[in-house]
């Protein structure tokens, strides 16, 4: 049956448009510019000195990279399926148009600091799993199990790679940071799951980048989920699970911050710290700003849910004069249930009292502490329209708490996630490498 001119036409439309919003913050396209058909050398680190089982695969991986992918154009390294240990770290300098298949399961034994791998430089590089069960076991609970802040090093760092993706991947476990991405370009993330230990200093991801997309992406820790580093422009972060996490975030920002067009939607958080969090430190400088929009987040929170923090950890205000200036943000739709409203208001603006918060815009935001019977929202030099927001603009000024023991109209309790975890993983805890589930 032949479809219709009328129907074609709406499809057609449809599908402009939602290629239109797809690529809403982004100035272009990302990812690799050359499909894997013409990376096609390939680079498998058993023909360089490597083996599953016990052998270092570090070595290998590295030999295999700088005797094949750097001496053939369109190579792809390739660990296959199996069980390999790494103890020596690796650095991937300068690649072009090549790719990494990690088929494979990878566990550290090494103990040294810094990344089991770098990739440094470069451009259309792309690293993925073929399988979908290609992961890196950093076993942190070797670290982790000795104490608090005791850590080990992370698992992967890109850094100014421009035209790259990272996808069908898992990370666990990681003695730190589990993902880096440090001041690239271009770049498409998506299908990746990252568990770690319920503490802090065990980041999801961090990426400081112009023109990226990152997408379908959970992760258990307690802290960073997906965080917004600086300097960032032309982010769409979209369709993340932080279950039970420290939540998302921007910062912490101090010295010549420069964030723009960053736009965070489809964000579902399962009693992670808070749903969102904006952080900087006072006596700063530089900027957040221009068409940041952060959409259609919901779920259960522990902790503050919308949180715009300008004295990150406390920092006197008595000493602040200057800040990171904050303009031009939109929050809307959030939805969720919260914990200890009193105390910690599920809405708070802590914004800078030298550098007040400017043209911020609160729209559907409904959070409902069930236990307590309230909500509460808490501004203090912030300006813009919506919650207790001040309109217009102005010096800075102390801080404000409404509270309302109504529920808000049309809140609806939201329903669990699948695959929600009850608790997060204990620090003696080992982390079992789960399936993938994208």
């Amino acid at each position: 049956m032949r479809a219709s001119t009328s129907s074609l036409l709406a499809a057609l439309t449809t599908a402009v448009a939602a290629a239109a919003l797809v690529s809403a913050q982004l100035s272009g396209p990302v990812g690799p510019t050359t499909p894997l058909s013409q990376k096609a050398v390939l680079c498998n680190v058993l023909d360089y000195g490597g083996s599953a089982g016990g052998a270092d695969i570090g070595p290998a991986i590295q030999s295999a990279f700088d005797k094949c992918v750097k001496e053939k154009s369109g190579a792809t390294l390739y660990v296959p399926p199996g069980s390999y240990n790494m103890a020596t770290w690796v650095t991937l300098n300068n690649g072009n148009n090549w790719a990494f298949k990690m088929d494979g399961v990878i566990t550290r034994t090494g103990t040294a600091g810094g990344h089991m791998i770098i990739v440094n430089g470069g451009s259309n590089f792309e690293m993925y799993s073929s399988t979908k069960k290609g992961a890196f076991q950093g076993a942190g609970v070797d670290f982790h199990k000795q104490g608090l802040h005791i850590y080990g090093p992370r698992i992967l760092r890109i850094v100014k790679v421009d035209g790259f993706s990272l996808h069908d991947l898992l990370f666990v476990d990681s003695p730190a940071f589990h993902v880096i991405l440090d001041n690239v370009v271009n770049g498409y993330v998506y299908n990746l799951l990252i568990r770690g230990h319920d503490e802090g200093g065990l980041d999801g991801i961090d990426i400081s980048c112009n023109n990226c997309h990152v997408k379908n992406v959970e992760v258990t820790n307690r802290d960073e989920c997906v965080c917004v580093k600086s300097p960032s422009s032309h982010l769409l972060i979209e369709d993340i699970f932080c279950n039970q996490s420290g939540g998302m975030s921007m910062g912490s920002y101090n010295q010549s911050a420069a964030v723009s067009n960053v736009h965070m939607r489809n964000i579902v958080s399962y009693y992670s710290t808070q749903f969102l969090m904006i952080k900087t430190y006072p006596n700063g400088n530089g900027y957040v700003k221009d068409v940041n929009v952060f959409e259609n987040f919901t779920g259960f929170t522990s902790a503050y849910a919308l949180l715009v923090d300008q004295y990150w950890q406390n920092r006197p205000y008595d000493k602040d004069l200057s800040g990171v200036a904050l303009s031009n943000l939109t929050f809307s739709n959030f939805v969720g249930l919260t914990t200890d409203a009193a105390q910690r208001p599920p809405t708070f603006f802590k914004c800078s009292m030298s550098t007040p918060c400017t043209g911020m815009t609160v729209n559907n935001v409904k959070f409902w502490d069930k236990a307590a019977g309230e909500t509460a929202a808490r501004c203090q030099a912030a300006y813009g329209a919506g919650a207790c927001l001040v309109k217009g603009s102005g010096k800075g000024y102390d801080a404000v708490t409404t509270t309302s023991k109504t529920m808000p109209a049309g809140w609806v309790e939201p329903a669990v996630p699948k695959g929600a975890l009850s608790k997060g993983f204990a620090l003696t805890a080992a982390i079992p490498i789960p399936a993938l589930p994208y």
